[in-house]
């Protein structure tokens, strides 16, 4: 197999609960792990996940959707080093054997903290972007909660070259984290005395919808959440044939 090949297919079966479960999903994501999302969408009993020990804040798996190879990434709270890493790793694998890389978010970003500025987080960060900007296999995302800023932009931006980006109705997709743009873009309002959490709930609402992501273009579909596994295979199917011609060179400057 190489990157010209096309994916393994193999035969499949279905969980017929599977859009149940992501519906359920979709009404709390943050109490659902991204294994549930993954093996709801993953044909049955097709799974292997990589590097499982490593990383909390990110699943990687192999699997397939409709008999067809996929890379699945999960992205959850805040990525420190090792989930930059697993996720540079995973992404450069499914690259360099043109799998298709599926990528569900619900991450408020890159950790912030001392500790990870400390121990290089803006490398490790760059790395990820630059797996995502640099891979030519098809990709695709889906926002199935927060998608804050930076981690937003580097897995399923359209700089990062994503072919599609789906995101659940109840998605959360800003520049900023909305505490840090309610006190910068509706200061005025905060400094009258409006309560911040009813202010934070308005952007969300507003600002940061889906909808308002689907009109600006950073969204190609707002999707129900049981129909996922539908869209992604669908998805797939069309991009199927893409192949990339890059200019000649030895290799990209990867950020080491």
């Amino acid at each position: 197999m190489n990157k010209l090949s096309d994916v393994p297919a193999f035969e499949f079966s279905a969980d017929v609960q599977a859009s149940q479960v992501l519906r359920a999903a979709s009404e709390d994501i943050d109490s659902v792990g991204m294994e549930t999302v993954i093996s709801s969408v993953a044909d049955t009993d097709s799974i292997l996940y990589l590097q499982a020990e490593y990383g909390d804040g990110a699943v990687t798996a192999l699997a397939t959707l409709e008999g067809a190879t996929v890379g699945f990434v999960g992205l959850t709270d805040s990525l420190f080093i090792d989930e930059c890493t697993k996720v540079s790793r995973f992404v450069r694998f499914c690259d360099a054997f043109a799998i298709p890389v599926v990528t569900f978010i619900n991450s408020c970003g890159f950790e912030k903290s001392i500790l990870s500025e400390n121990g290089g987080i803006l490398k490790y960060a760059t790395m990820l972007s630059h797996a995502y900007a640099e891979a030519t296999t098809v990709k695709t995302a889906v926002i199935v909660g927060r998608a804050y800023g930076a981690l937003y932009v580097a897995a399923a931006g359209r700089s990062a070259n994503a072919d599609m980006v789906f995101a659940w109705p109840n998605a959360v997709i800003s520049a900023l984290e909305p505490d840090a743009a309610v006190a910068i873009l509706m200061n005025d309002r905060l400094a009258a005395g409006e309560n911040r959490d009813e202010l934070v709930k308005e952007y969300c609402t507003v600002n940061a919808s889906p909808l308002k992501a689907a009109q600006s273009g950073k969204v190609d579909d707002i999707i129900d959440a049981g129909l996922t596994r539908e869209k992604l295979a669908a998805a797939l199917s069309i991009m199927s044939g893409k192949r990339v011609s890059k200019l000649p060179k030895k290799h990209s400057n990867m950020p080491l």
